[in-house]
């Protein structure tokens, strides 16, 4: 897992898939298939359905410790 994307010092509230993928190893494709199907906690699409995800921060995080990554 990349420290970087997840360091509390650079204040974002959410990542997009291209960071997800970088800290899970998976592919984009896979993250959002997973966001749609709703495995991922704090997956939104700001813009409806036909735009990109987003993930917030914190729920994400969890889920991914969690998952003991």
């Amino acid at each position: 897992m990349s420290s970087t994307l997840l360091s509390p010092l650079d204040g974002r509230a959410s990542l997009d898939t291209a960071e997800v993928a970088e800290v899970t190893g998976y592919t984009q494709k896979t993250i959002r298939k997973y966001a749609r199907l709703g495995l991922i906690p704090g997956a939104y699409q700001p813009f409806g359905k036909r735009g990109g995800w987003r993930f917030k921060r914190a729920p994400f995080q969890k889920w991914w410790e969690k998952m003991g990554k």
